[in-house]
């Protein structure tokens, strides 16, 4: 049973790196529009109101962010108005959504990877060491077999 539970495990693992490369972003450097889209994303998605998010990204930069702000700032007709790349990170963590992330590294052939993948991809690394410390162990047991 826990070989089943271990094998799904490297499976699911295996098909999250697979989404992950295959995510499909845009891959050219006018980012613009894609962030407006994914802000626009997140802020539907998020349960706290625009009034919130704005306050509470106000909090993490020390600078006064509106809710006019932020509807500029995802407006498709307001060209003039673009988040500050320094405030990228409050919106993605008042919001829990790091599109935005993944849209600014994308065109430079970067992922942005989570820590719960991070944490998957050491899984993986221990399981691969696993496998071969089992494969030397059995092959030093059939050595000490024939002598």
């Amino acid at each position: 049973m826990k070989e089943n539970k271990l094998f799904d495990i490297e499976s699911n693992l295996e098909e999250k790196l697979v989404e992950i490369e295959e995510k499909n972003i845009e891959k050219n450097f006018d980012v613009d529009m894609q962030i407006r889209r994914a802000m626009k994303k997140a802020i539907k998605q998020c349960p706290k109101s625009r009034i919130i998010i704005a306050a509470e990204m106000s909090e993490l930069v020390g600078v006064q962010i509106s809710e006019y702000m932020l509807n500029n700032w995802v407006a498709g007709s307001k060209n003039d108005y673009k988040i500050p790349a320094s405030y990228i990170p409050a919106f993605c963590q008042v919001t829990g959504d790091i599109s935005c992330l993944k849209i600014i590294s994308n065109p430079l052939g970067v992922k942005v990877v989570e820590n719960r993948d991070i944490l998957w991809l050491k899984y993986a690394k221990i399981r691969e060491y696993e496998k071969m410390i089992k494969a030397q162990k059995k092959m030093l047991e059939k050595r000490l077999k024939e002598k």
